[in-house]
């Protein structure tokens, strides 16, 4: 019998209870020539031989040398999202070789990691993700590494005269290479710049708020935005503190008519006092009403029963 004659070729596959030819022509062209092979790596060409350490910067050389090994075993950089997974349904056995393709990538890239590095793309399922995941965390660490050395070069100043052993040539080159440290981290951009400005602002009258942000900073966790709202807390905190009283104020009032304490002779209710023969709670109510005052719809404490209310505006 010849095979190649139209009328003795064998059908071409059909999966069992596939109706559309479209899909179990897709399939069957996947199960003679799937569109992806699979490549698995070999010990001739792992060429592979450094560490990623989110600690030592080496993300350029480690990056060169996964790209190269990537390239070479499988032709295409998964792990950069250039080879999209296919459709499972359409081309199982194609998805299957991507599969193992991918999974081969991003053992390497687990083995390839220092303990930190990896810890960051333990969870990931893809090269992509993983490759993702560390390039964001590099980006978070190169805005940290920018924003302190910015920070560093603002307290750089030049000496008076140079007998102090000093000179302005060696604070110049000393600004020189700062700057250049800054930018081989790269591009600075304007949310980097707005932290550089905002942080070199809070570094000596709120220590304590600088040293949180800056951790902040560390974890990635820190944007312009972010420290506004900070600067908003901070600024309601500090006005309410001064417009109350301090809590052992009304112990230390002595009322000038009956020399007893937690009130004054304004409102004091023995003889003498103005509020002579009136009720503690009566006294207790005008005090209050004096240490408060209500202006667009927030009421406010007065930091003493005779300061004036601010006037308000119109």
């Amino acid at each position: 019998m010849d095979l190649n004659h139209p009328c003795h070729a064998p059908a071409p596959f059909r999966p069992p209870g596939e109706t559309n030819p479209f899909r179990y022509a897709a399939i069957a062209a996947d199960r003679l020539h799937p569109r992806i092979l699979c490549h698995p790596f070999q010990r001739d060409n792992f060429l592979f031989d450094i560490y990623l350490d989110i600690w030592l910067d080496n993300w350029k050389e480690w990056n060169r040398q996964l790209d190269a090994l990537v390239m070479e075993s499988q032709g295409s950089l998964y792990h950069r999202g250039a080879v999209p997974r296919p459709n499972p349904l359409l081309e199982p056995i194609a998805t299957k070789n991507w599969d193992l393709n991918d999974i081969a990538i991003l053992s390497v890239m687990r083995v390839r990691c220092s303990e930190g590095a990896a810890d960051l793309i333990e969870t990931a399922t893809t090269s992509a993700e993983a490759y993702r995941l560390l390039e964001d965390h590099r980006q978070s660490k190169n805005q940290y590494r920018q924003v302190m050395l910015i920070l560093q070069a603002q307290k750089i100043t030049f000496p008076e005269n140079e007998a102090g052993g000093v000179t302005f040539d060696a604070v110049a080159a000393s600004i020189k290479k700062l700057v250049d440290r800054i930018f081989d981290r790269g591009d600075i951009n304007k949310e980097t710049l707005g932290l550089a400005l905002h942080l070199n602002g809070l570094s000596r009258s709120h220590p304590a708020l600088f040293e949180r942000l800056c951790g902040d900073l560390a974890r990635g966790a820190l944007s312009v935005a972010k420290i506004s709202c900070h600067l908003s807390v901070l600024s309601l905190t500090e006005k309410s503190c001064s417009l109350a009283p301090p809590p052992d104020a009304r112990a230390r009032q002595v009322c000038a008519n009956c020399k007893k304490t937690s009130h004054t002779a304004e409102f004091c209710i023995a003889r003498g006092g103005a509020m002579e023969g009136r009720s503690i709670q009566a006294a207790a109510r005008a005090a209050r009403r004096r240490r408060t005052y209500v202006h667009n719809g927030q009421t406010y404490i007065l930091a003493s029963p005779t300061t004036p209310a601010p006037p308000y505006s119109t």
